[in-house]
């Protein structure tokens, strides 16, 4: 069985998925977990520098995402990029301040 992925605002179809089984589920939620501790493990110097590069990315790519939540999602285009204008001043402020958080 697969399933529609469809544009909201046109009802086009735009992709066919394969949905996930319980036992898939649960294997990328275990996957998940085991990750969790190397995350953990990284100094927090590393974890802020991933953080900054994924914030980069989102402003490098900012207006393919804007498109596909268009498409997606069936989001006016500026909608869509107003939301991820604001997306890095968010990251800013957690990269900017987990430093001082975290001290307390």
């Amino acid at each position: 069985m697969t399933l529609s992925v469809r544009n909201p605002a046109t009802g086009a179809v735009i992709a066919e998925v394969e949905p996930d089984t319980p036992a898939i589920i649960a294997d990328k939620l275990a996957r998940a977990r085991a990750a969790r501790p190397a995350w953990a493990a990284l100094p927090l110097e590393a974890r802020l520098s991933t953080i900054a590069r994924f914030r980069d990315r989102i402003v490098e790519q900012k207006e393919a995402l804007a498109r596909t939540l268009t498409r997606d999602m069936g989001k006016p285009i500026t909608q869509a990029r107003n939301e991820l204008a604001a997306t890095p001043g968010r990251l800013d402020f957690f990269l900017e301040n987990t430093r001082a958080v975290l001290q307390d």
